[in-house]
């Protein structure tokens, strides 16, 4: 394709609401009417009965051709289209038809508008977002077992039954910290407004390359959130206690292990990002303050 110019268009997002099918059908239809191939997942099709069935594809074909990924919904239709996509390079725009929709730029109300705008490539640009890999690690051999990749952050809870997750962690092999508390958050800067602000941590522009680990109600009063660049690599060890039954670790909100039969994680930059397109006018402080009733002017 032509550098940021859209052509071939891939609608994506599963409501919880059907009534957001009704914002799908409308991209649909203003872009076919503009000339445009448009292409929907086909997770899509029973719920689109109207639209003629070619129009329904699986990811890989998504993958090939699309130049533009419109994901409708809420941050986490937002999420894992990210994941979805970003490895093959192709960027993404939210239509909001969740509840706070940080990630998302259009309000649906505005979606035809919006739509238009997207047609002329000096209307836009493209930001880049990193994102993390996780490795498990396996308790007995220490082999990889499983890698995991998020955009906003993985979450290490203590266990079930009420003990404290006692954790050590390493940056680039180097001994950082020791801590023990309710759980830690290893965030991106995207993921800074996410579970890491309701924990204490610091917002973070999505544009600083950055990993934010932030400790959750620590028993020191001296664990403090820590930033550090997104070239390092984390290593995170737990503590062997057999009496503990379990830890959580979550995913971008999904539970991703829930035993102790991992020996230690380790967390680096993934080698892709997530390309959002972003209009001209678009200003991530405002976002702030309305998304999160944030700081207003005085003056």
């Amino acid at each position: 394709m032509q550098e940021n110019i859209f052509n071939v268009f891939a609608i994506v997002g599963e409501p919880r609401n059907p009534n957001s099918l009704i914002t799908h059908k409308q991209i649909y239809n203003f872009l076919k009417e503009k000339g445009k191939v448009v292409l929907i997942e086909q997770g899509l099709k029973k719920q689109l009965p109207e639209i003629e069935e070619v129009a329904f594809v699986a990811d890989e074909v998504i993958n090939q051709r699309a130049d533009l990924v419109i994901c409708v919904g809420g941050d986490g239709n937002m999420i894992r289209a990210a994941l979805r996509f970003a490895p093959h390079n192709i960027p993404l725009i939210g239509v909001n038809k969740g509840n706070l929709g940080f990630l998302t730029d259009i309000d649906p109300q505005d979606t035809s508008l919006s739509l238009e705008r997207l047609l002329s490539p000096e209307n836009y640009y493209i930001e880049e977002r990193n994102t993390l890999e996780v490795s498990f690690f396996d308790e007995v051999d220490h082999k990889i077992e499983e890698k995991v990749n998020i955009f906003n952050e993985i979450a290490l809870l203590g266990s079930r039954d009420n003990r404290i997750l006692e954790v050590e962690v390493y940056v680039d092999k180097k001994f950082a910290f020791g801590m023990r508390g309710d759980g830690l958050i290893v965030s991106t800067p995207t993921g800074s407004t996410a579970y890491n602000l309701s924990t204490g941590g610091p917002i973070v522009h999505p544009l600083l390359h950055a990993v934010i680990l932030t400790p959750m109600n620590a028993h020191t009063l001296t664990s403090r959130p820590v930033v550090i660049p997104a070239t390092s690599e984390i290593d995170i060890l737990f503590k062997k206690d057999v009496t503990a039954e379990t830890f959580d670790i979550y995913c971008d909100g999904a539970l991703t292990h829930a035993s102790t039969a991992t020996s230690h994680i380790s967390i680096k930059s993934t080698d892709f990002s997530v390309k959002m397109v972003h209009f001209n006018d678009y200003n991530y402080y405002s976002i702030l303050a309305k998304k999160l009733n944030w700081s207003k002017r005085l003056f």
